[in-house]
């Protein structure tokens, strides 16, 4: 009896493990928590694949820059779409585009009589926002780059390095 019990959590064990294994390559954890919302690390990837391969050949930006501001515009659109679904409810759809959301909350802030500029700047400010990933950290209103020079690192490296995983840098 006491055997069959070992075999069945042993067994349950290795399936979380996996389980975990796959997820974590797969991109399915959060590299970033904005408020209660997690940025996962495959849509961080695939918007940064883009701006790093649309701007690399005419930017003077490096690519931890580059990745940087990548962050930072997915941090503020997710900032906008809590606002904006606070405004129109559930008529938002997941497949919503960000620019079309901003629209829309630029109108809804513009009637509130501030520009949508300080709006998204108070937004930024008071936003709880927690970078789980080495290399960036939050300042308080944007994404910054740790001092010590472990933006370049590539976020899929954050496995290896455990200490940064909770503190940003």
């Amino acid at each position: 009896m006491h055997q069959r019990f070992f075999v069945i959590i042993f067994l349950l064990l290795i399936f979380l493990g996996l389980s975990g294994f796959i997820a974590i390559r797969l991109g399915f954890f959060p590299i970033a928590i904005v408020n209660t919302h997690f940025i996962r690390e495959s849509y961080f990837n695939e918007a940064a694949e883009v701006i790093v391969s649309g701007y690399k050949a005419d930017s003077k930006l490096g690519n931890t820059e580059l990745r940087r501001l990548t962050l930072q515009k997915i941090i503020e659109d997710q900032l906008i779409k809590s606002e904006a679904e606070k405004y129109f409810g559930s008529s938002l759809s997941d497949g919503e585009k960000p620019e079309s959301v901003r629209a829309m909350l630029k109108d809804q802030v513009s009637l509130l009589g501030t520009s949508f500029d300080d709006w998204l700047r108070g937004a930024r400010q008071k936003a709880n926002v927690l970078i789980l990933v080495s290399g960036y950290s939050w300042s308080g209103d944007q994404v910054i780059v740790c001092k010590d020079g472990q933006g370049d690192k590539s976020i899929t490296g954050i496995i290896s390095e455990p200490r940064s995983i909770f503190t940003g840098c």
